[in-house]
């Protein structure tokens, strides 16, 4: 942590935080380039950094002209609110770099702040699934390395609950700490991108000498010879992340084996649903490694986009959990018990009835039931108090329909699937939260086999649906209800269908309309038993 009042760059959550006259932190919104810029400029305050040593700190071997980092150094100082003419913080000197004014200061130990009350980074009701990451952290400290694979689909809480995690051991001086994250469509251009990241960002974070000690080491055992320990500390730095980009998957394994033999490292590789081959491979052979390493590595997905994107990702998850070789940490829906966390004591709501319907509402999802509270505080019916979230009677009547940014989100979702998930999805709407396919495929005008397959395919990879219990119909056959995973996916889902096709499905429903009625189905559609893609993996 290094603080430059009234900021504070948050290095163990990579994020930049401003505090207010109360002594309240909030976030500032950085990029994740914008903040490795800004980091090595705090990390060099008071000193030149040349252009090209920007460069090659942050884009190591790529061809990146100096012209890109002024659109970088233009969003720091707007985040920080600077003036270029009267720097408090960035003095830039033309043509040669730029200089962190500040005189930063670090707070003991690094430690890291907790996301304030009411962000998106609250942590809610994952006692469970916290202990089990403390667990792993106690293997790894006995020198087991542990590789934990966090799932969960989106807005469950992944980067919530490893921040959290990571807060509590902030303080631990004995404990090294390091990230990187799989970006779309990077992986033909820089394989196994999230972990050279977070070797880019650990070599920065640590000390010169440690580092230099390392990679001679490392160097060492691969090629017989070492770091030169003349070399400056830029020097070293572009030394060390132009040697680990060329490296491959096991010389990355062997170089964290060095790094983490005497001192235990966590890294957090989030998102690699997104992550290329090279980074897949990174994960099979450091979990299948026999070593004494004092290393964690947390690996955060969603299991519904790894399935078609990255297949190999979900092969070899499950080959090394049957071999147990991994542990998996999976984030399900919150439980009503969880919205009392939100609410306060002094709440002038029912909150039984107000817990419910709120769950009911996100289908327990921590991310939906954040932008609820959001939306409640914008209509004025909801505050945040320092005791919690204090809720009006009038709250009820905005939960049925969804806030317009989060309609606007869902519906992005909904347009990378294909178009027979769609309509299957739009005519389970209009029956309830809850439908059959035999129904949704007299209601979609299809046959109820393909209805069935789409279901269970998107139920499968927990994409808008669920499945629920068996139930038997009057001729014996046995039909497979499924439910919505929140109200709000339904109320989307309604409100995207003009008034003449929802009153002609609506009364299909109800039975008022003949089973050889035909309804207007999407020009062209060709329905097949297997749909041909996974679900949310298309593009629109």
């Amino acid at each position: 942590m290094r603080h430059f009042p009234p900021f504070k760059l948050d290095f163990v959550n990579h994020c930049l935080w401003k505090v207010d006259a109360g002594g309240q932190s909030h976030p500032v919104g950085l990029t994740p380039r914008a903040f490795d810029v800004l980091r090595h400029l705090v990390e060099n305050a008071g000193r030149l950094v040349t252009h090209e040593e920007l460069l090659n700190a942050i884009w190591p071997d790529t061809d990146v002209q100096p012209e890109v980092l002024k659109g970088y150094v233009l969003a720091i100082r707007t985040a920080l609110g600077d003036d270029a003419q009267k720097p408090r913080f960035i003095d830039t000197h033309r043509g040669r770099g730029y200089r962190f004014v500040a005189r930063p200061g670090s707070d003991s130990g690094g430690t890291a702040m907790r996301p304030p009350r009411g962000s998106a980074g609250l942590f809610l009701g994952r006692g469970a699934e916290l202990e089990a990451l403390e667990d792993a952290l106690r293997l790894a400290r006995l020198g087991m390395p542990q590789l934990v694979f966090v799932t969960g689909a989106e807005g469950m809480g992944k980067s919530a609950l490893v921040s959290f995690f990571l807060d509590r051991h902030a303080s631990d001086e004995g404990l090294l700490r390091s990230w990187g994250a799989c970006e779309e469509g990077c992986s033909d251009t820089r394989p196994c991108q999230a972990v050279l990241d977070a070797m880019a960002r650990l070599s920065i974070g640590m000390d010169a000498e440690s580092m230099r000690d390392a990679l001679s080491a490392w160097e060492a055992s691969l090629f017989g010879s070492g770091v030169g320990r003349a070399a400056g500390d830029a020097g070293t730095r572009t030394a060390s992340a132009k040697l680990i980009e060329g490296a491959s998957a096991m010389a990355l394994c062997q170089l964290l084996d060095t790094l983490s033999a005497s001192q235990c490292l966590v890294l957090v590789l989030e998102d690699v649903h997104r992550a290329d081959r090279a980074t897949v491979d990174f994960l099979s052979s450091i979990a299948r490694r026999t070593s004494a390493a004092k290393l964690l590595i947390l690996a955060t997905y969603r299991p519904e986009e790894a399935s078609g994107s990255v297949p190999l990702l979900v092969r070899v998850h499950q080959q090394l959990r049957v071999r147990r070789l991994c542990s998996d940490v999976s984030l399900g829906a919150l439980r009503v018990e969880a919205v009392g966390e939100f609410v306060s004591s002094e709440d002038q709501v029912d909150f039984e009835r107000f817990a419910k319907q709120a769950i009911e509402w996100s289908g327990g999802n921590p991310l939906l039931l954040l932008s609820l509270l959001d939306h409640l505080v914008d209509q004025g019916v909801a505050q945040r108090t320092p005791l919690g979230w204090s809720i009006a009677q009038g709250a009820f009547e905005l939960l049925k329909e969804p806030p317009p940014t989060l309609a606007h989100h869902l519906e992005s979702r909904l347009r990378c699937l294909s178009a027979e998930q769609q309509h299957v999805l739009e005519a389970g709407s209009v029956i309830g939260l809850e439908f059959d396919a035999v129904l949704a495929a007299r209601v979609a005008g299809i046959d109820a086999m393909s209805c069935e397959d789409i279901c269970e395919e998107l139920a499968r990879y927990g994409m808008f649906i669920r499945r629920a219990e068996r139930e038997a119909t009057g001729d014996e056959k046995v039909v497979r209800p499924y439910a919505f995973l929140a109200s709000v996916y339904r109320e989307v889902l309604l409100s995207r269908q003009g008034p003449l096709r929802l009153s002609e499905r609506r009364r299909v429903a109800a039975g008022d309309v003949p089973r050889e009625s035909t309804l207007p189905t999407i020009a062209g559609a060709k329905w097949s038993r297997v749909s041909a893609s996974p679900p949310g993996l298309r593009r629109a």
